[in-house]
């Protein structure tokens, strides 16, 4: 199993540092990519140290994707009632 790869403002620094030095972004590229193609790693990239900044991070993450889901749901409730009344 593989660890979950975050971003931190230190990890993004030293990834931009070590593609100037050599010249080559492809790291950089990959890193983003990496993330940003998964949910769970973008949403505990550049998290806050602090623990309370954290958890009402984390909540508020939860209700988002909760809204996003029954946004959803109702997306597809309303074109299979349309498909019905054809």
């Amino acid at each position: 199993m593989t660890e979950l790869e975050f971003l931190t403002e230190q990890r993004l620094n030293d990834v931009i540092e070590s593609c100037r030095q050599s010249g080559v972004w492809a790291k950089l590229v990959h890193v983003i990519g990496s993330v940003f193609i998964d949910p769970e790693a973008l949403m505990y990239s550049f998290i806050s140290s602090s623990s309370s900044d954290n958890v009402l991070l984390s909540k508020k993450c939860e209700e988002m994707m909760m809204i996003d889901d029954n946004k959803e749901h109702d997306a597809m409730v309303t074109v299979r009632m349309f498909h019905l009344k054809c």
